[in-house]
């Protein structure tokens, strides 16, 4: 009888509707392997109507359920059924479908999952003592109206793409051996001990490759040739994700605006949605408010059994 990860695999082969961070090949990579990673599902019928993913670490012989290195979302994917339009309907389908899968989830000592933004239903996982914390990212949801983007810059955005529109010339990279460079410096000035694993990144962007799943874009100065930013762009069918950023010395976070405003041009026609995965911390996050997206809520859902004992 095949598991439930084999069942997955079968099944999401042909759903490019999904995000991207919940196909089988990325959470292999990001994971460490298909041990560390696995999926409950919720059938009527033989049709998968939810799919919730997770990944597992193990310490001391417990197991935690947590968020794996880019991966910015993870948890239920819903699969709403064509006859499933009244709110009312949609309402009960949500909570018969998030009851099941939240009754298969397995034991653990402590569970941190960030959800993505379109899931905005946990009343199934409040009522199993679960505790969610609101948090926010940016999202441009007009991608075709370029005009409408440029607009709702913040007027000190729109000074700094036009500056280092004369200043940096872009390109867009096969390696990502910079752009990791620039990404784990900034990782370390923040204090973060455990950087970007390189050969996980390679084998990760190997794989973006391969299934055209994303782009990188760096801005080398016009005088000197030198690296000032690099940024990573990944997408799914629908939405683009602002994965990774960094700048130099050099850059100080200039040329991550221009990259920005560049990557969007040239991104799948199919794309609707730029989201630049914000931060919480008070820089991060006025550094992307000024691009003028909407701000999105999202959930970040913790339990930790002992608590509830």
């Amino acid at each position: 009888m095949h598991s439930k990860q084999d069942q997955y695999r079968d099944w999401i082969k042909d759903k490019k509707e999904l995000p991207l961070f919940f196909q089988a090949w990325w959470l292999d990579i990001v994971c460490g392997g298909a041990a560390h990673w696995d999926v409950v599902l919720s059938k009527k019928k033989d049709e998968t109507q939810g799919v919730f993913c997770f990944y597992k670490k193990t310490k001391f012989l417990q197991t935690y359920i947590t968020q794996p290195p880019l991966t910015p979302v993870m948890g239920p994917w819903l699969v709403y059924p064509n006859n499933v339009q009244k709110r009312h309907s949609r309402y009960s389908f949500e909570q018969r479908v998030l009851e099941d899968l939240a009754h298969q989830l397995p034991s653990y000592l402590a569970f941190k999952q960030k959800w993505h933004w379109q899931i905005e239903n946990y009343l199934p996982f409040y009522n199993r003592a679960y505790r969610a914390q609101l948090h926010y990212t940016y999202l441009w949801n007009n991608l075709n109206n370029k005009e409408e983007i440029w607009g709702n810059l913040a007027n000190n955005v729109r000074g700094r793409i036009r500056q280092q529109q004369e200043h940096f010339e872009i390109k867009e990279m096969s390696s990502i051996a910079a752009t990791l460079d620039l990404q784990n410096t900034i990782l370390r000035n923040n204090g973060v001990k455990k950087p970007l694993d390189s050969q996980m990144v390679q084998l990760l962007w190997q794989a973006i490759q391969k299934y055209k799943g994303g782009k990188i874009f760096s801005a080398f100065d016009k005088d000197t040739y030198k690296l000032a930013a690099s940024i990573l762009v990944v997408y799914d069918q629908k939405e683009a994700y602002l994965l990774m950023s960094g700048h130099s010395t050099l850059g100080r976070s200039a040329g991550i605006p221009l990259l920005v405003w560049h990557a969007i041009h040239h991104l799948p026609a199919s794309i609707e949605v730029f989201n630049f995965e914000g931060s919480m911390l008070p820089a991060v996050e006025q550094f992307y408010r000024g691009f003028g997206g909407q701000r999105q809520p999202y959930l970040l859902l913790k339990k930790m059994k002992f608590l509830s004992l």
